[in-house]
């Protein structure tokens, strides 16, 4: 998920696809971008978490997981699929939005070079601009929070504990009548495979139980600000399709004016903006005042 090439083809094969196209979409990301991992065709399967809520002319990413098809011993030794499969769920959902934002980006920029010469839209845009980066930096401070102060750090005391390798004492009994007890000491190099069950299930749960995913005021909080952030891309998407009629219009023409003043109007209607300050002040809050975690602590000030 951190690396990002492979997602983000994902979305962008996606973008134009119905369900019934999953598999391919899947298939293509993997050609694409992990040409020398093609054992991965076989592996990774892209599924939906609920048909009910499915049609197959768009794809709702909101229900969508990627699943890695383990073989034995492996397969019972990470036996919470379900963990995995929530954690990708949380993490995708805001790779999605940071996908959408930088895609908009792109096309703002393209709409500001078209739109150099009229004052009042450059404003405009500007804000647009100012408001994407905002979001932009919260996505990028909470995920990179997520990555290294819970996943990876919680995989390093993993790969610690099975590093770790205790020394056993055992007792031999000598074959001869009269002989000393003598002491061997032995360097067990191997786990009972319930150890690693339980070590592996203590890991997987140490991220998912995490406070930042399972206390409500905090999980209230990211939510709401995603909400936000969606509402401000369906909000840019309106505004961009603005300019797209804007620019089949005659300079300065009535009907340029017309859709000039939309645009400019649309993004005075910002009820998102105060949503998102609110509950980021909200969330800061909750954080910098959890006195049980530093980390929880760091990241409000990160955000601030």
């Amino acid at each position: 998920m951190k690396q990002g090439s492979f997602i983000d083809a994902i979305l962008i094969n996606g973008s134009e696809a119905g369900n019934v196209q999953l598999i391919n979409v899947l298939n293509d990301a993997i050609n694409q971008t992990l040409p020398n991992a093609q054992e991965l065709l076989f592996k990774l399967d892209i599924r939906v978490i609920n048909q009910d809520y499915m049609n197959n002319d768009t794809i709702n990413w909101d229900l969508i997981v990627l699943d890695y098809k383990l073989s034995s011993p492996l397969s019972i030794i990470v036996s919470e699929k379900k963990e995995y499969l929530r954690m990708f769920n949380y993490l995708f959902k805001f790779k999605r939005l940071g996908y959408q934002l930088n895609r908009q980006w792109n096309e703002n920029n393209y709409i500001h070079r078209l739109t150099q010469d009229d004052e009042k839209l450059q404003k405009t845009l500007k804000k647009l601009h100012i408001l994407r980066n905002e979001f932009l930096k919260f996505i990028g401070v909470l995920t990179n929070f997520i990555n290294l102060n819970i996943i990876d750090k919680n995989f390093d005391k993993l790969i610690k504990k099975l590093e770790k390798r205790e020394t056993k004492i055992t007792l031999k009994l000598a074959p001869i009548p009269g002989f000393k007890l003598k002491s061997e000491q032995q360097k067990s190099d191997l786990f009972e495979l319930q150890e690693l069950i339980n070590l592996h299930s203590a890991y997987i749960r140490s991220i998912t139980r995490h406070k930042l995913f399972t206390q409500n005021e905090l999980t209230v909080r990211v939510n709401n600000l995603v909400i936000a952030i969606e509402n401000f891309i369906k909000v840019n998407d309106e505004i961009n399709l603005l300019c797209a009629n804007l620019f089949t219009t005659v300079p300065q023409s009535s009907e340029y004016n017309e859709y000039k003043e939309k645009i400019v109007e649309r993004v005075k209607q910002n009820d998102w903006v105060d949503m998102f300050d609110d509950e980021l002040g909200l969330l800061i809050s909750e954080l910098v005042k959890d006195d049980q975690s530093q980390d929880l602590k760091i990241l409000g000030l990160q955000l601030s």
